[in-house]
């Protein structure tokens, strides 16, 4: 979920309509009203779940997204703060039961690699790419998460800047094992499009988001796996790709650490 300096807005169940695009079952269902943030398993499989190949296979490669604008590569010493933002959030008067207090040192940069540490706790990070911030585009991100506590979640989205709008296109909830992840298109009042899809979190994946002015699209390993052309869940305004490791305590009646790692993260046009 968006944790930003914007609203947040909150999560809920939604009953998909599947249809079958290369080989994955894709959503572009109708949504309901929100629930609380942290909703039911049950509730995240009324969508049928899809299954995504372990590959090397990135969507820019299988679509021909040519040349990237922008790549982070992570290939410092730490998080570059001139392109990234890093939340500095006590964790106070957050809505729908996400309690995460977010510091800059929960970050670290080795090796070419992001890692995002959350603490029995609740203090985990979350940061902003700002060269990713983009009104339609298309971005893909190389991620894997360790196997932790279901309170963590592991989240890459893009939240809306200017007009209310989330697109969290991997959001792993209420799952220890890390394997099944999540597409959601909030929109409108608390509304919502979903896709679950099974992947193994722990092993190196790449998730992608497109958005354009008439669909939006969400792929894994260069596979779809989430597609709608709902007018009305469309985002029209710029949208800031996001990396975070969001802590619902009440997911859990016990609290253990978790993490999650990315390898790199890219823009391209749409």
């Amino acid at each position: 979920m968006r944790h930003s300096r914007l609203a947040i807005c909150a999560a809920g169940t939604a009953v998909a309509v599947g249809a079958v695009v290369t080989g994955i079952a894709v959503s572009d269902g109708s949504s309901s009203k929100a629930s609380k943030v942290g909703y039911s398993d049950n509730a995240a499989r009324q969508a049928a779940p899809a299954t995504g190949q372990a590959t090397d296979g990135t969507a820019a490669a299988q679509y021909k997204w040519g040349k990237p604008l922008r790549v982070e590569n992570f290939s410092g010493k730490a998080v570059n703060k001139k392109d990234w933002e890093l939340y500095d959030d006590p964790g106070k008067d957050k809505p729908g039961g996400e309690k995460t207090k977010r510091r800059p040192k929960q970050a670290a940069v080795k090796n070419g690699i992001l890692t995002i540490t959350g603490l029995a706790n609740g203090w985990s990070e979350g940061m902003a790419w700002h060269k990713g911030i983009r009104k339609y585009g298309r971005w893909e991100t190389r991620v894997r998460a360790t196997k932790g506590c279901g309170c963590y979640h592991p989240v890459l989205l893009l939240w809306g800047e200017s007009k209310p709008a989330e697109v969290d296109y991997m959001e792993d909830i209420q799952d220890p094992n890390r394997k099944h992840p999540n597409f959601f298109l909030h929109y409108g009042n608390d509304q919502q499009l979903q896709q679950q899809v099974k992947v193994d979190l722990t092993k190196w994946h790449t998730f992608a988001v497109e958005v354009t002015s008439t669909q939006v699209n969400g792929y894994v390993d260069g596979k779809r796996w989430f597609h709608t052309t709902k007018s009305n869940a469309i985002p029209r305004g710029t949208l800031a790709p996001t990396i975070q490791l969001d802590w619902f305590p009440g997911d859990t009646r016990t609290h253990t650490g978790g993490s999650m790692q990315v390898d790199w993260i890219k823009l391209y046009k749409a």
